[in-house]
Formats: C-alpha cells, sequence, structure tokens
C-alpha cells in the first residue's frame, strides 16, 4: 500500500502512536518527499508518500528526497528507471521513529556534523530549563504601552519589560534594550493589596467583569499574572532569520518565545572560567551566544517541525529542551566566544543569507568550533547548508505541482 500523508506524522505526538499501530499490522518500507515542491498547492501542509509492506521487516526504513520536479521522477520510474536516480536516499532505523524527521529533512552537512560532533552535543535541556513565554489571558489589561503606563500612573515596580516575537529580516539586534520596547507586561504580586496603590486598583477597576472572563477566572486573584523574568530566550517560530534574543537586565516574554535559565550549579566553569571573570557559572550571554551560533540555528532549521505549507518552521517546548546543541562546559576558551559574541549581538541581525556574509558572524563560530578542528573545517559547509535549506524551505512554500 502507498498512502499520502501529512509529513506532520514525523513531528508530532500522534505521529508516533500511529507508526506504532500501523508496525503491528504491515513495515514502513520508504517514504518519498519533494524539498522543493508542494503537492497540493491548495493545502496547508506538506505531503509525503509512505509504502507499506504487509510482510514484517527489521530492515532499515528508506527515506528517499526528490532530486528533480515530481512528474519527471514518476515518468523515470515508470520507464523503468531506479529511484537513486532521482532522489537522494537515507535510512533510519526501523525501531526509531524519533529520528525519522532528521533522514526526511535534514542536510547532509548538519547529519556529517552531528556524526562528528556526538561527543561534545547535548540536549538544550541539560544546560539550562525551557519555559513557555507568558500567556497572560488578556492581553489588552496586561500588556500596557508607554502612554497607557503614563496615562494610568502605574508604579514602575508593578512593569516587566516585554518581550515579543522579533520583526523581519533586518529589524533587531541579537542584544535586547529596555529602552527599545514598546510594551511592558503588568506582574502584580498576589499578595499585594490594592488599597495601597490606588493608581494601580482604578486601573484594573476599568475592566469591569474581568474576572468572569474564562481565561481569567481562574486565576486567584484574576489579576496576578505569573511570570519569571529571563536572560535568554529562543524563538517558537523561524521564518528566514535565527535571532535569539538576549538582555543584560531581566524581562518576560510573550507566549510566542521560550524562555531559557540556567541550570542550578550545572554549568561550572572550566579553564575559560578566569578570563571572564565568573565565579561558579557560565553567564547567561555564553548561552545565548551558543544559540545565536550557526550549528544552532542548522540544527533548529535541520529538526524542526516543517510540515506547514507557509514555509514556517516551529518548535515546541519539549522539542527545545531536546536541540542537540554543544556542550560549552567543555569549551576551553569561553572568553574567545564572549568577545566574539559581544561584537555580533549588538547591531541588527538580517536573514540567514545575509548573516553568512558577515565577519562577526563567522568570528563566532569559528570561536564556538576552534577547540575541535574537525569539527572548525565544517563551518563554511555549516553555513552554506543553512542557506540552501532555509532557501528550500521557502521555495517549497510558494511551490505547487502543475
Amino acid at each position: 500500500a502507498a498512502l499520502v500523508l501529512s509529513s506532520a506524522f514525523f513531528d508530532s505526538g500522534y505521529g508516533a502512536e500511529f507508526w506504532a499501530l500501523a508496525e503491528r499490522v504491515a513495515s514502513l518500507r520508504l517514504v518519498v518527499c519533494a524539498p522543493t515542491e508542494r503537492w497540493f498547492s491548495e493545502a496547508a501542509v506538506h505531503a509525503v508518500i509512505a509504502v507499506f509492506d504487509a510482510k514484517p521487516s527489521r530492515a532499515p526504513v528508506r527515506f528517499a528526497q526528490l532530486s528533480c520536479p515530481t512528474t519527471e521522477a514518476a515518468a523515470h520510474l515508470a520507464a523503468g528507471g531506479a529511484l537513486a536516480d532521482v532522489a537522494t536516499e537515507r535510512v533510519a532505523a526501523r525501531s526509531e521513529p524519533e529520528t525519522w524527521a532528521a533522514a526526511l529533512r535534514a542536510s547532509d552537512a548538519w547529519l556529517a556534523f552531528r556524526a562528528e560532533a556526538s561527543e561534545v552535543l547535548v540536549p538544550l535541556g541539560e544546560l539550562a530549563a525551557v519555559r513557555r513565554g507568558i500567556t497572560s489571558g488578556a492581553n489588552e489589561i496586561f500588556y500596557l504601552s508607554r502612554e497607557q503606563i503614563a496615562k494610568w500612573n502605574i508604579d514602575s515596580k508593578f512593569l516587566t519589560p516585554l518581550l515579543t516575537a522579533r520583526g523581519r529580516a533586518g529589524q533587531g539586534a541579537i542584544a535586547v534594550s529596555r529602552d527599545e520596547l514598546e510594551q511592558f507586561a503588568l506582574v502584580v504580586p498576589k499578595d499585594t493589596s490594592l488599597a495601597e496603590h490606588p493608581d494601580l486598583d482604578r486601573y484594573l477597576k476599568s475592566f469591569p467583569g474581568a474576572e468572569t472572563r474564562g481565561t481569567l477566572r481562574n486565576r486567584r486573584p484574576w489579576w496576578a499574572l505569573r511570570a519569571r523574568p529571563g536572560h535568554v530566550f529562543l524563538c517558537k517560530a523561524y521564518g528566514e532569520r535565527f535571532v535569539q534574543p538576549y538582555s543584560a537586565t531581566p524581562m518576560v516574554a510573550d507566549q510566542r518565545m521560550y524562555s531559557l535559565e540556567l541550570c542550578g550549579g550545572a554549568l561550572e566553569l572550566g579553564r575559560g572560567a578566569l578570563e571572564l571573570g565568573e565565579q561558579a557559572r557560565i553567564a547567561p550571554s555564553l548561552l545565548a551566544a551558543l544559540l545565536n551560533a550557526t550549528p544552532t540555528a542548522l540544527a533548529l532549521e535541520s529538526l524542526g517541525r516543517a510540515s506547514m505549507g507557509q514555509g514556517a518552521l516551529e518548535w515546541t517546548v519539549g522539542d527545545v529542551a531536546n536541540l542537540p546543541v554543544i556542550d560549552i562546559r567543555k569549551h576551553p576558551n569561553l572568553g574567545a566566544i564572549a568577545a566574539a559574541f559581544q561584537a555580533l549581538a549588538k547591531r541588527p541581525s538580517g536573514n540567514v543569507a545575509a548573516e553568512a556574509a558577515q565577519t562577526d558572524r563567522q568570528a563566532l563560530d569559528e570561536a564556538l568550533l576552534a577547540p575541535w578542528p574537525a569539527l572548525a573545517a565544517m563551518r563554511d559547509a555549516l553555513s552554506s547548508a543553512l542557506v540552501l535549506a532555509c532557501a528550500e524551505r521557502y521555495a517549497r512554500a510558494k511551490s505547487g505541482l502543475r
């Protein structure tokens, strides 16, 4: 049997259950995708062809990425040609469906890097706790502009800078300052006496019936928004930019971003400690440097959920915790990373094609990979692969089979 399925079956929790069920009655033998085409231009998702056999099998599953237009591939196969002539093939263990998405979509450069760097890669969750950004339940109440703050005379101790998803290519630097933000989150401790803060009380009373809203009525009290400020953030969705914000002052992020908090005691410094003047743990800025380096961006591009036809790439909080990153605890020269990141973080960041040619971007990647010569030799290949993969993702979103 050959089935046309949404590629989301390789990204989702329900997909894992589907494959387990399918293996009880058949064997998945082959999966075919077209990296640069949308087979159903009117659909919001991408599709794959999954070929099953009723006979049980322990052989690896084959994955084929068409290297020519689908119509040409079909004609070639119909004439008796081999699939290998019109597609790039890979295999993945039948018992490890969690690796199938990478086999289906990841670039050769990423797979080669992951194999070479296996001893220095760790899940991001080992370095930092990943938390969802805040969901206020009523943005018009809890997200205030500077004009609203002045109008209602809200005490600054109840306001925390609010970081939202960044703009398009060429807009925004990695380093974010309080002064450039347009909104603040209203974060009021639940034990606050509103009677002692009449301006705040007056503001909250300007929203009659708020406590009965479905998104707020289970909060006690309804105006006590829970939020944990942070310094390092990772975006939930990606277009053509991979920019992970960093702030020297604490901020909160909205639900389109994730906040990362270094695991307590987990990041003890090695030989790079004295160069940074740190006493116990790696600074948040070093975590931000790691997240903004090209190897991390390529991992996000290669392993992200790319099933949507509009070209968006998304990551869940669980996926982010499993994101493979270089273990900077093993890096002997953290000072070099810090210096390179400081130069890069201040300027506006462009899309991946523009960033590939920037010397400060190259300097960060060189500083990160320098201790491992085999990995350092892959720097240019990683950068080129990121640019190509991003371009193919967008080209596929804009295409349709004619």
